[in-house]
């Protein structure tokens, strides 16, 4: 398999950071990471749009000066704001006459249940889960070659805060940056620390602990099924003891 190198992109409360990395049959290899000081976001929302831009473009030319190629798109995490699921039952009618499943049979299903709007204040962001059922048998794992007239897509999609999507979307793109992908912090999050596949056996809460935030997100059955923040991070304990003895950020 060819060798694909992402690079992904947080603006989070206090910093952006800039993760690059290489990805080998099916592992990983971090090549950079950068972050560096932003004080255009408060409580997730971005107050400041020259000040992200230029924060984004300072740890973009790091990398770059550092890997020795230019980095012109990126994967972009949203915050966890206003987050919705939104589950779709589609049926898919397999009319070719060849009654096997291939990858255009599941792309179909996928886009259809993706024309589904949930409210206005909030945008697709991406697929919570999918399972399939074909010939009255479920299953997570893709039926790419089975045999069946029909078959039927279970489709969890997950929205957030448009507004915020826009907004942080925005500033990627005036740092001359293209968006190749987006993705829910939080469920990044646990595809990393596999707290999404734990969640097939077991109930599980995941806390993401930022400078003026935290956020908490339960999962179950390999699905982000709800998140809450509370505007209280880290800095909430931390602030005193910095000025008693001194402390810089970092």
């Amino acid at each position: 398999s060819k060798k694909k190198v992402y690079a992904s992109l947080e603006i989070a409360d206090q910093e952006v950071r800039l993760v690059v990395l290489e990805v080998f049959d099916g592992r990983y290899n971090v090549l950079r990471t950068e972050k560096a000081a932003c004080t255009g976001i408060k409580n997730q929302k971005v107050v400041d749009e020259a000040n992200v831009v230029m924060t984004i473009r300072e740890v973009v030319t790091n990398a770059q000066a550092a890997l020795g190629y230019r980095i012109e798109r990126v994967l972009l995490a949203i915050p966890s704001l206003n987050v919705q699921r939104n589950n779709q039952r589609v049926h898919i009618q397999i009319e070719d006459g060849t009654k096997t499943i291939r990858l255009f049979h599941i792309q179909q299903g996928y886009n259809k249940a993706i024309q589904r709007k949930a409210s206005d204040d909030v945008e697709f962001v991406n697929l919570n889960r999918i399972l399939y059922t074909v010939n009255d048998v479920e299953t997570k794992k893709l039926p790419l070659q089975q045999s069946c007239e029909e078959f039927y897509m279970n489709v969890d999609l997950l929205y957030a805060d448009k507004e915020t999507i826009y907004a942080y979307a925005k500033c990627v793109e005036q740092a001359n940056l293209e968006i190749l992908d987006l993705c829910l912090d939080t469920y990044a999050i646990a595809q990393q620390t596999a707290c999404l596949e734990m969640s097939y056996d077991r109930m599980m809460i995941q806390l993401d602990l930022e400078a003026q935030h935290c956020t908490l997100s339960v999962f179950s059955k390999g699905r982000l099924m709800n998140t809450a923040s509370l505007e209280k991070g880290y800095s909430w304990f931390t602030s005193d003891l910095q000025e008693k003895y001194h402390l810089s950020d970092d």
